[in-house]
């Protein structure tokens, strides 16, 4: 979903994820609904669209960005089905949404919420990446060490039982940690020399301790991670992408639409690599990836069923075509959540097209949609199946 997803400090090729790029804010437009918004703060955090899971309601969806209050100095941001999570340059973190199985990490298991609180961590811890799952949540610190909360009915938060947690609590087995990422069912880490862990419901079988994925070139590190629902991805040095997982939809890329237990290489346009890659999903059975490559060029594959990849065709597709919906666009960043895709420009414009079940792409339809502008002055966005946050740097 993620990541992601948008989410957490990677590697400096990943432009939105590896630091805060401020971008001037200016007026958040509603494209095709009519006027301008009010001004937006400068240093905010605005989300829109809809939780999938109980808790709220209709006091949970929202049609248009709405200001998230009391957090600031954003550097990444997480947007999950089911709870929100902000990182500070102060190594806070704020989370917001359901909380009926401890996620928010604030030692309850109630009071869902729409207004910010911190995460509980021990004193002392200073946050530096996040990551979110369903109803799970996941922090690195800046030793190096890994911390998960939440729902754990997968053993997902690799602490080698299947009992959720309301609080962060430190992962055994894990050290010299830059990253995390997540999905429905299993959590993904990355190494600062490259290596990658997994624990949670994997084709390889369930794993409640950290777990080395095998199979990725030697030699070669990852240098960056996501996560769909239901499968995971890293990008290495060479820019080459290798997923693992479900594949039905073609998600994994590799000319393929079958699962795969083990890491496969993602079939990239000749002579290209990528500079960013990011994986969604909303079912088992769906996701679809989006990479931006050395050519500036957004490339999508997997599933289509609203039009998310914007290639041209209504089909999913298992290897990566390009986007052709961009004309006059320059990508720095690309996000996908369930069946919508978003493109942040380098003029801080914030794009997106496919579902708008939730709200997400904000336009007059409850369908699918052509690709709109959905809000400007952003530097940084998160987003799943139906809830998407940005920050006005």
């Amino acid at each position: 979903m993620r990541g992601v997803g948008s989410s957490s400090y990677e590697s400096p090729m990943l432009l939105r994820r590896g630091g805060l790029l401020v971008i001037p804010t200016a007026l958040a437009l509603v494209v095709g609904l009519g006027a301008p918004t009010a001004q937006a703060q400068s240093g905010a955090v605005y989300r829109w669209g809809a939780y999938k899971t109980v808790g709220f309601g209709a006091a949970g969806a929202q049609k248009v960005p709405s200001l998230v209050p009391g957090v600031s100095g954003v550097v990444a941001l997480a947007a999950g089905n089911s709870a929100t999570y902000a990182l500070t340059s102060a190594g806070t973190e704020w989370a917001w949404g359901n909380n009926g199985y401890g996620q928010l990490g604030n030692h309850t298991r109630d009071n869902s919420l729409l207004t910010p609180v911190q995460v509980d961590f021990p004193g002392g811890v200073h946050v530096t990446a996040i990551g979110e799952g369903d109803d799970m949540a996941f922090a690195v610190d800046s030793t190096g060490h890994g911390w998960s909360w939440g729902w754990n009915g997968r053993g997902t938060l690799c602490l080698g039982t299947h009992r959720g947690h309301d609080v962060p609590t430190r992962v055994a087995g894990l050290s010299n940690l830059v990253s995390v990422e997540a999905g429905g069912g299993a959590v993904v880490w990355l190494t600062a020399s490259g290596q990658v862990y997994t624990c949670g419901g994997t084709l390889t079988g369930p794993h409640e301790t950290p777990w080395l994925v095998h199979g990725l070139p030697s030699g070669d590190p990852a240098v960056a991670i996501s996560a769909g629902n239901a499968y995971s991805t890293a990008l290495l040095a060479d820019g080459q992408i290798w997923d693992w997982g479900v594949g039905g939809a073609g998600q994994l890329g590799n000319g393929a639409s079958v699962n795969s237990a083990h890491p496969v290489k993602v079939q990239l346009p000749a002579g290209t690599h990528a500079t960013e890659v990011y994986s969604g999903g909303d079912l088992g059975n769906d996701g679809h990836q989006m990479a931006i490559l050395n050519t500036g060029q957004v490339v999508a594959w997997g599933s289509d069923d609203c039009g998310q990849l914007g290639v041209g065709k209504p089909s999913s597709e298992n290897v990566p075509l390009p986007v052709v919906n961009l004309k006059g666009i320059t990508a720095t960043y690309v996000a996908s959540g369930g069946s919508t895709s978003y493109v942040l420009d380098n003029r801080g414009n914030l794009w997106a097209w496919g579902s708008n079940k939730g709200g997400q792409v904000r336009s007059p339809t409850s369908k699918c949609s052509a690709i709109t502008k959905v809000d400007s002055g952003v530097s940084l966005v998160s987003a799943t199946a139906s809830d998407v946050v940005d920050y006005h740097g």
